[in-house]
């Protein structure tokens, strides 16, 4: 092996990478728009928020009046009320304390963190994966016609 064709190697390589990062990139948005509903769901119950379904009219009325999932903040007897309706998912609202509120967005994050740190492996994993002992392509890259 010469070090012209080892660069030349490499330079096909380059790009590959970028589009495969391009491509994990949009596949996880996409994977992580079918999960939130989800996701969400369990941590909102794994930070303490109870589960009110819809089972009235006025209940079904005041539901559809909410954002569908977002959160809404109320204040009952002086204290912050956080709302996250689900009309869809379960015909409920989600009711938690400024505490759950707090412990939905820590988990949040380490959710976002953990999603983040997977992603990297799984590039890390793709771009360490040798396309040249298929090889190649053929000629400088698909990009070029």
């Amino acid at each position: 092996m010469t070090i012209a064709h080892d660069a030349s190697r490499l330079s096909l390589r380059a790009p590959r990478v970028g589009f495969a990062v391009a491509g994990a990139l949009l596949a996880a948005v996409a994977v992580a728009g079918c999960q939130t509903t989800k996701s969400t769901t369990d941590m909102l119950s794994a930070s303490g928020f109870s589960i009110k379904v819809a089972s009235t009219p006025q209940q079904q009325a005041a539901l559809a009046s909410l954002p569908a999932g977002t959160f809404t903040m109320r204040h009952v007897k002086g204290k912050p009320v956080f709302i996250f309706a689900d009309p869809k998912g379960c015909n409920c609202i989600y009711v938690g304390s400024e505490a759950s509120y707090q412990q939905f967005k820590a988990l949040s994050v380490q959710r976002s963190i953990a999603n983040q740190e997977l992603m990297a492996a799984q590039l890390n994993q793709q771009a360490a994966w040798d396309y040249q002992t298929w090889g190649g392509w053929g000629g400088p890259g698909w990009w070029w016609w």
